[in-house]
């Protein structure tokens, strides 16, 4: 850089990576337009949603499970609390 003061940094990191052969760069980048960008973007982005609404239906689904596993076992609990409890009276009115 200091050689040639016309250098930038960028091509100065250019130059190094082709004199060592680090990376293959090109010397001039494929030109896209932003109409053959926009195609190639479009059916990403429709993917994307795809993948984003098969998530979220994933969640949902986990999520419901989630809840009528919470209310099976608060069903159970209380199943078992009343057993206990009628044990209990069961006992108590034995005993008398």
């Amino acid at each position: 850089m200091y050689a040639n003061s016309e250098m930038t940094l960028e091509k100065a990191v250019i130059t190094v990576a082709k004199k060592f052969n680090l990376v293959q760069i090109l010397d001039t980048p494929p030109n896209i337009s932003t109409e053959k960008q926009t195609l190639i973007l479009e059916p990403l982005e429709v993917q994307i949603k795809e993948i984003q609404s098969y998530i979220d239906a994933k969640f949902e689904e986990r999520e419901r499970q989630l809840i009528s596993m919470a209310r099976e076992i608060r069903a159970l609990k209380k199943a078992q609390q009343q057993k206990k409890s009628f044990y209990k009276w069961l006992k108590t009115f034995f005993e008398k």
